[in-house]
This record gives C-alpha cells, sequence and structure tokens, in this order.
C-alpha cells in the first residue's frame, strides 16, 4: 500500500513539473514574440 502512494505521489509530482515546464516555455514564447513583433514593426 505504500508504495502504491509513493508512486502516486511522485506521479502527481512529476505531471505538476511538466504542466508548470510547458506553461513557462509558452510565457516564454509569447514574451518572445512579442518582443520580436515590437522589434521588427
Amino acid at each position: 500500500m505504500v508504495f502504491t502512494e509513493l508512486v502516486s505521489l511522485a506521479c502527481n509530482h512529476f505531471v505538476i513539473t511538466v504542466k508548470r515546464t510547458v506553461l513557462g516555455i509558452i510565457k516564454l514564447k509569447k514574451n518572445v514574440i512579442s518582443i520580436a513583433d515590437q522589434t521588427f514593426s
């Protein structure tokens, strides 16, 4: 029982980390795109 709980906790943590990373990358891309638009326009 303890092992499965640990595994589920690890999976949850992994999913949260991946979501945060993806969101961070998306924000970075948006910032870069807006900066590029301002620079080249």
